[in-house]
């Protein structure tokens, strides 16, 4: 790291705090908004602090949930497209498909919601009223 990114964190480090209780309170609003949905949604553990660099839900038909999400304004990513063991640096290990099936089931219906610390909980609760709408559906339950 240089000096300019030195300084640059060194300036960011004292709003981390606030930053991360606002990841926090979106990451709230997100769950009581869904709470009666069909979607699968992290939750707290009471023992830890999650700061929510991402904030994933589950759900099938993810990447047409992700075409309506888009036509009303909701920008979502993969984070995890690919299971780890079906990733060419790690086939020498020898776990084809199918070997971690519940991976890769997540893989395939996972989705991160928008969260920053920016966002207004308007913003977050149009994005999961628009995460119901687009008929999302529960993640199989293990």
């Amino acid at each position: 790291m240089d000096g300019f990114q030195a300084a640059v964190l060194n300036v960011k480090m004292k709003y981390l705090d606030e930053w991360t209780a606002k990841r926090q309170a979106c990451a709230d609003v997100y769950r009581r908004v869904l709470q009666t949905a069909n979607v699968c949604v992290p939750q707290d553990s009471p023992e830890l602090e999650c700061v929510y660099h991402l904030f994933v839900a589950h759900v099938e038909n993810r990447d047409l949930v992700r075409v309506e999400l888009e036509k009303r304004g909701v920008q979502t990513t993969v984070h995890y497209p690919k299971p780890v063991h079906l990733q060419e640096a790690l086939a020498s290990l020898g776990y084809g498909p199918g070997t971690l099936p519940f991976t890769e089931h997540d893989c395939e219906t996972v989705l991160s919601l928008p969260l920053f610390p920016e966002m207004s909980f308007e913003q977050v609760q149009y994005a999961a009223e628009s995460l119901i709408e687009c008929g999302a559906k529960t993640m199989l339950q293990r």
